[in-house]
C-alpha cells in the first residue's frame, strides 16, 4: 500500500511532458511563490509580530521559582584556631524555596511606547514584505517582456532570412535564363549569410532572455517555455500628472505608495523616540511580592519556617548628567531628517511620474507611427518583387525594401515594448501596479 502511495506522489511530482505555457499573470503568481525576497521579507512580518508580544510582557507580572540548597562543613586544618578556642563551624545544611510576583507599575511610558513601537514595526514590515511583493512582480512582467521582444526580433530575422532565400532562388533562375550577371547572384548570396547571421543571432538572444526570465520565476534552467501574452500596447490617453501624483502620494484616498507608507510609519517611530528620549527623568514605580520557606533539615521536613515580604519601590531620579537632554536632541535631529527624506521622496515620485508620462506618450505615438510604417513596408517589398520579375527595376532596390520592412516590423517591436515598459514604469510609479493577492499568489 505505501509503495502504491509513493508511486503516485512520484508521479504527481514529475514535470508534465510538453513545454511550460505561462501567461504574464501566472508568471508573477509563480514568481511571488517561490522568491527568495519575498520569503525573507514574510520572515520579517513573523519576527515583528513577535516583537509585539515581547513588548506585551513587559506589561504583565513576572513570576520567579527558586529552589535551594546550601551546605556548610567544617574548615580541615585550622586546629590552631581552635586550640586557641575560637568556635569552629560545623556541618549546617539549609534548604529554601521561594516564589516572587514583580509587576512594573509605571515606567515613565516606556512600557506603552514599547508596545506602540513594536506595532508599528510590524506594520514596517509588513510594507517591507509589500514592496518585495510589488519589485518582483515588475521585475518578472520586464523580464516577461524582454523575452517576448527577443522573440519578435527573431521572428522578423528568420522572415528576413527566408526573403533573402526566396529572392535568391530568384537571382539564380534568371541567371540560368542568361538576364542576370554572376555579380547580381553573389550578392544575394551575400545578403542570405548576412541573414542568416541574424537569426543565429537573434535566436541566441532569445535563449539569454529566457534563462534570465526563468531565473526570475524561480524555475529551473533548460525549461521549454511557451509565453501566451503578447505585451500591453494600451492605446488610450493615460490619466493626468496630477490625478497620478494623487494616486502615489495621497494618504486620504488609500492609495498612498509603499515607500510613503513606510517612510511615515519610520516617522512616526521617531516621533515616539523623542517622545521616550525624556523618560530617564521620571519616576519609576514597581511592586514586588515574595513569600519564603526554610528547613536546615530535608526537602521534606515539616518543621519548615515560612516568610513573606512585599513592598513598593518608587524610584525618583535626581540628575542624569544631562544624558536624556542629550538623547533628546539626537531623537529630534534624526527625525527631522526622516521629514526631509520624505520631502525629497516626493519630489522623486513626481519626477518619476513625469518622466514615465512622457515616455507613454511619445511610445504610444511611435507604436501607432510604425503600425502605418509596417504596412507601407510590406507593400514596398510586394511590389518590388514583382517589378523585378518583370525586369522593371534591378535587384538593389529589392534588398532596400527587404531591409525597410526588417528595419520596421523591428522597429514596431521596439516600439511596442517601450511602450509597455513605460506604462508598467508609470504604474509603479503611481503605486498602482498589479500584484496579485497573497492567497493566490502561488497559484
Amino acid at each position: 500500500m505505501n509503495a502504491c502511495i509513493l508511486l503516485v506522489l512520484v508521479c504527481a511530482a514529475a514535470p508534465a511532458e510538453g513545454p511550460l505555457r505561462l501567461s504574464m499573470d501566472q508568471s508573477v503568481r509563480v514568481a511571488l511563490g517561490e522568491s527568495e525576497e519575498v520569503r525573507s521579507a514574510a520572515l520579517d512580518v513573523t519576527k515583528a509580530r513577535g516583537l509585539i508580544v515581547e513588548a506585551r510582557s513587559a506589561a504583565l507580572p513576572r513570576v520567579d521559582a527558586l529552589v535551594g540548597y546550601a551546605r556548610v562543613s567544617g574548615i580541615p586544618g585550622m586546629s590552631d584556631f581552635k586550640d586557641a578556642g575560637i568556635p569552629l563551624p560545623g556541618v549546617d545544611e539549609s534548604y529554601s524555596s521561594s516564589l516572587t510576583i514583580t509587576q512594573a507599575i509605571y515606567q515613565g511610558g516606556l512600557v506603552r511606547a514599547g508596545l506602540e513601537a513594536a506595532r508599528l514595526s510590524a506594520s514596517q514590515a509588513e510594507t517591507g514584505h509589500e514592496l518585495a511583493r510589488t519589485g518582483t512582480a515588475y521585475a518578472v512582467r520586464a523580464a516577461y517582456a524582454a523575452v517576448r521582444l527577443r522573440e519578435e526580433f527573431a521572428e522578423v530575422a528568420a522572415e528576413a532570412a527566408g526573403l533573402a532565400r526566396r529572392h535568391l532562388t530568384d537571382v539564380e533562375a534568371r541567371r540560368a535564363a542568361g538576364t542576370v550577371t554572376d555579380f547580381e547572384v553573389l550578392q544575394a548570396r551575400v545578403q542570405v549569410r548576412n541573414a542568416e547571421t541574424a537569426e543565429v543571432q537573434a535566436r541566441a538572444a532569445v535563449d539569454l532572455a529566457r534563462a534570465f526570465f526563468l531565473r526570475g520565476i524561480g524555475l529551473g534552467q533548460g525549461r521549454e517555455l511557451v509565453l501566451m501574452d503578447e505585451l500591453d500596447y494600451r492605446p488610450a490617453e493615460p490619466p493626468s500628472l496630477a490625478d497620478l501624483i494623487e494616486s502615489a502620494a495621497d494618504s486620504a484616498g488609500g492609495g498612498l505608495r509603499a515607500e510613503l507608507r513606510s517612510l511615515d510609519i519610520g516617522i512616526r517611530l521617531q516621533e515616539l523616540a523623542v517622545r521616550v528620549s525624556t523618560a530617564g527623568r521620571r519616576p519609576m514605580v514597581g511592586f514586588q511580592a515574595s513569600w519564603f520557606a526554610s528547613s536546615s533539615h530535608d526537602w521534606f521536613d515539616d518543621q519548615y519556617e515560612y516568610d513573606w515580604r512585599a513592598g513598593l519601590t518608587i524610584a525618583l531620579p535626581v540628575f542624569d548628567g544631562l544624558a536624556a537632554a542629550g538623547k533628546r536632541r539626537q531623537a529630534f535631529a534624526a527625525l527631522e531628517q526622516l521629514r526631509l527624506r520624505r520631502q525629497s521622496l516626493l519630489r522623486d515620485i513626481e519626477y518619476q511620474l513625469r518622466s514615465a508620462l512622457s515616455r507613454v506618450r511619445t511610445s504610444r505615438e511611435a507604436v501607432e507611427s510604425q503600425v502605418e510604417n509596417v504596412a507601407q513596408a510590406q507593400e514596398a517589398v510586394r511590389q518590388a518583387e514583382v517589378r523585378y520579375k518583370n525586369e522593371m527595376i534591378s535587384e538593389i532596390v529589392v534588398r532596400e525594401a527587404q531591409l525597410g520592412l526588417t528595419q520596421a516590423r523591428t522597429s514596431y517591436a521596439q516600439a511596442v515594448f517601450e511602450h509597455f515598459m513605460a506604462t508598467l514604469d508609470l504604474d509603479l510609479a503611481a503605486g498602482r501596479l498589479a500584484v496579485p493577492p497573497q492567497a493566490d499568489a502561488g497559484g
